[in-house]
């Protein structure tokens, strides 16, 4: 649904935001939020520096959202790994992406020759007005309900980044603690699995030389599989050192 003339913003805003289950409050301000740089000829110097502000605003508010996110879900991580999950999260393919799985485009405002070039389909332009929507709905609703609907909204990314995270940190580094210790490479071994198919959860098990040494749970089996690795890194470690 496009955007013909903008005296009908309004009322498609809160349709759109109806589906989303939030109920604005000061529509004056997500309306300069989601309008685009091409209409700021149409407008004030000022608005274009609240534009800008809320842009600024939206990022920083994203990035202690997902690093409060990490701090919580993934304890003992190190700054640097902590600091490389968020990159992988904030990142303009995934700030694009979930702009366009919330729909985000059919409420940016912008010129008619910018929407006939295709700007309602343009990375930068969802991920500008996607991290000034965020700083929007900071200003409107506060920090809980915000991080509330980042969660929701990125919920896909921060899944598949604790995969990989955990996989780069546990997996490759048991298979290298085994090699410098001269063990037999690690074995990945499916050992149980339980619930629906639209919901089941996988037990993995490490063995080594055919003897178990852990088993991790997880949504997939590369899930549960790294997270037995980084138990079986913790017991192996606390064995030798014994």
């Amino acid at each position: 649904m496009k955007i013909e003339k903008e005296g009908k913003w309004e009322i498609l805003f809160l349709l759109w935001a109806r589906k989303l289950k939030f109920k604005p409050g000061n529509i004056d301000l997500f309306k300069m939020a989601m309008t685009h740089t091409s209409l700021y000829n149409e407008r004030t110097k000022k608005h274009h520096c609240m534009f800008e502000s809320l842009e600024f605003l939206g990022d920083a508010v994203l990035g202690l959202a997902i690093a409060e996110y990490i701090y919580n879900t993934n304890p003992g991580l190190s700054p640097g790994e902590s600091t490389r999950m968020r990159s992988s999260v904030v990142r303009a393919q995934s700030l694009s992406q979930v702009a366009r799985d919330i729909n985000l485009p059919e409420i940016i405002l912008m010129s008619k020759g910018e929407e006939n070039a295709g700007g309602r389909n343009k990375d930068s332009i969802l991920e500008d007005a996607m991290e000034a929507f965020i700083g929007a709905f900071y200003l409107d609703k506060g920090w809980n309900l915000t991080k509330k609907f980042i969660y929701k909204v990125f919920k896909k990314y921060l899944e598949e980044v604790s995969c990989l995270t955990i996989e780069k940190d546990s997996k490759s580094e048991l298979q290298e603690w085994c090699q410098k210790n001269l063990f037999p490479l690690p074995e990945y071994r499916l050992i149980g699995e339980e619930g629906p198919d639209h919901q089941k959860i996988f037990r993995m098990g490490v063995f080594i030389s055919d003897e178990f040494i852990s088993a991790g749970e997880g949504k997939t089996k590369k899930s549960a599989s790294q997270i037995a690795a980084k138990k079986a890194l913790s017991l192996l470690r606390r064995k030798i050192q014994s």
